[in-house]
């Protein structure tokens, strides 16, 4: 009886291991011609919103979400970084409080967490125009997340596509 209670123990350990049912953390970049950050307020929520519309920027997103596993409920959790630069712009470098100048916003997105667009003003964020629309950009950023409330550092070296 001892050995068959010791061999469904084991049989739900290394059933139930997550690995096999987990995707790995992923990143995604993309830009967007012709359009612009904009904000607002929804007075029903009384929230802050962050909403992309036409306009005349080079509009760039960037967005993490970590590893996401089928047998986990509420587990989703990412964010997005999004800031726009001038259309003609073959290379760009801002730092700190000229974050300001290319509408930089962080958001976090989730089961638990939905936070209010927060505006980047630490770090600094440098791209160069290659070819076929293609971007390099590199970044290393400071903000504050929601759940936990705590400082990170967000560091990113990535091809960004149009």
């Amino acid at each position: 009886m001892r050995l068959l209670i010791l061999n469904f123990t084991c049989l739900l350990v290394f059933a139930c291991t997550m690995d096999d049912n987990c995707s790995p953390d992923t990143v995604r970049t993309s830009i967007e011609a012709d359009k612009m950050i904009v904000l607002g307020f929804d007075s029903t929520s009384q929230r802050t919103t962050l909403a992309i519309e036409d306009g005349d920027k080079l509009f760039f997103k960037y967005d993490f979400e970590v590893e996401q596993c089928d047998n986990i409920f509420d587990d989703e959790w990412g964010e997005k970084l999004y800031f726009e630069i001038p259309v003609g712009t073959d290379d760009f470098e801002y730092f700190d409080d000229e974050l300001a100048n290319i509408t930089c916003y962080h958001l976090e997105y989730g089961a638990w967490v939905n936070s209010l667009p927060e505006a980047v003003t630490e770090g600094s964020i440098k791209g160069t125009k290659k070819s076929d629309g293609k971007w390099k950009v590199e970044g290393t950023v400071k903000v504050i997340r929601e759940l936990p409330q705590e400082e990170v550092t967000i560091t990113f070296d990535e091809t960004f596509e149009l």
